[in-house]
């Protein structure tokens, strides 16, 4: 099944919900390595000490928008439109973009919650949400340009216009020699704990 074939068939909107995260770039996360252990470690410690709030600071609310499509507010970032099909579908994360100016944001929400509850004893899901930033050329602006507005759009095209832009950015971006060799500029990832 491609990504494409899951917007064939209509499924009830999922949604992701509130997630309140902890940021892992720099301590926990440089980029090459993720050290796994010493976060798993930090976090039953928190959940233990009853202080596991104290230490999430980054809000992720996730909010229908039509049948096709949710909005994600961030807390650095904005809103961001993500397709709810993905949600909790085979693909490994749920995507959405934004175009500002000379730059591309990709948010990634993971569907790795299986992965975290093994690990970590929390009452609702844990998922990796993660930020890439792609500082574009002027051919690379020019390529993407026509979405810029038109992904910020709540339409019924608008997971269409997800579609198109998706594919732009996989199978043309990304397939540069530029980009095969540096394909973001800089990231930020959290560990998101779902608000129960």
């Amino acid at each position: 099944m491609g990504i494409f074939d899951i917007f064939k068939s209509k499924t009830e909107t999922k949604q992701i919900g509130t997630f309140n995260c902890l940021s892992l770039a720099g301590k926990w996360d440089t980029g090459y390595k993720t050290d796994t252990k010493g976060l798993v470690k930090f976090i039953k410690k928190n959940i233990k000490d009853g202080t596991l709030e104290k230490v999430l600071d980054h809000k992720f609310v996730d909010e229908k928008v039509n049948d096709t499509m949710n909005k994600v507010k961030t807390p650095t970032q904005g809103n961001i439109y993500i397709p709810s099909n993905l949600i909790n579908s085979e693909f490994p994360s749920t995507r959405g973009f934004k175009i500002i100016e000379n730059n591309l944001i990709i948010l990634n929400i993971d569907n790795d919650q299986n992965y975290w509850a093994k690990k970590i004893d929390y009452q609702g899901d844990i998922r990796s949400i993660s930020f890439q930033f792609v500082e574009l050329d002027e051919d690379e602006y020019k390529l993407l340009k026509p979405f810029e507005k038109k992904i910020m759009k709540k339409s019924e095209s608008l997971v269409k216009t997800w579609g198109d832009l998706y594919d732009v950015i996989y199978k043309g971006l990304f397939e540069t020699e530029k980009r095969k060799k540096y394909p973001i500029n800089s990231f930020m990832s959290f560990l998101g704990f779902e608000e129960v």
